[in-house]
């Protein structure tokens, strides 16, 4: 073994020894959370961000399993307040999960997607009653308040959705996370939209992953010309809902 191969073996021992302190730190500040020591808001917020940081840590030391999770247990607790018994299971469950991963309980090659459809299906406290259905939406949108619009219309209906900003962040999950729909903007800040589209529907590893543009271009727009034929338009404002049903009735998603 070379001496490269060793060091980094050793980082990534000394994550697994620094997360799983950490997940320890995080069950003390639940604690407090629940029982009024923390404000609830300045609490829920601290985890948030603690959890971003040791996600962008695993990245860095070649775990993306467990920055997967981690990432989806961040995107779950910005739905997550006020804190309900079922959302204090639910993190239980992302804690146990990841635990799992970090100490070899569950093994860290096991199917991203797979995984992703296990975890709990974050909601938005008035629609607690809404059944999760088993289609997993990826979400692209660099404006963070729109993308929680749609996120949250779309969980309303019991969809899982998943959200990034980029089109090269977006080509990378849907490979790793084959979702059943992509719905991406058509204004991004790196390529559009339209360019995403086209790439996903143009590799053969993403093209049977159907795709929607969502836009307020008019459907004439010369900008939507390169728009592949097949990928449905979203408009925003009242037709978006209409729209999707459309989307998911041409795509045979229930």
């Amino acid at each position: 073994m070379s001496v490269s191969e060793i060091y980094a073996l050793q980082v990534e021992e000394d994550f697994r020894e620094e997360a799983l302190d950490t997940l320890n730190e995080f069950q003390v500040l639940l604690g407090n959370i629940n029982s009024g020591a923390v404000p609830m808001r300045e609490g829920v917020a601290r985890l948030g961000y603690e959890i971003r940081n040791l996600a962008f840590q695993a990245k860095a030391v070649g775990m993306p399993l467990v920055e997967l999770v981690l990432r989806r247990f961040e995107s779950y607790l910005a739905d997550a307040l006020p804190l309900s018994d079922s959302h204090n299971r639910d993190i239980e469950v992302f804690l146990d999960i990841v635990r799992g991963l970090l100490n070899g309980g569950i093994d860290s090659n096991a199917d991203e997607a797979e995984m992703v459809r296990s975890l709990p299906v974050p909601r938005a406290v008035d629609v607690d009653e809404i059944v999760a259905l088993d289609v997993e939406i990826l979400l692209v949108d660099p404006q963070r308040s729109a993308a929680r619009l749609f996120e949250r219309e779309l969980r309303s209906c019991g969809y899982r959705v998943s959200t990034c900003a980029h089109a090269v962040e977006a080509i990378e999950l849907a490979v790793r996370t084959r979702p059943d729909l992509v719905i991406t903007s058509a204004v991004l800040d790196d390529l559009t939209g339209i360019d995403l589209a086209n790439a996903l529907v143009a590799m053969p590893t993403t093209a049977k992953i159907p795709v929607a543009l969502l836009s307020s271009f008019d459907p004439a727009d010369p900008r939507l010309e390169h728009l592949p034929e097949n990928v449905p338009l979203l408009r925003k404002g009242k037709e978006f809902g209409a729209d999707l049903a459309d989307a998911l009735q041409q795509y045979g998603i229930t």
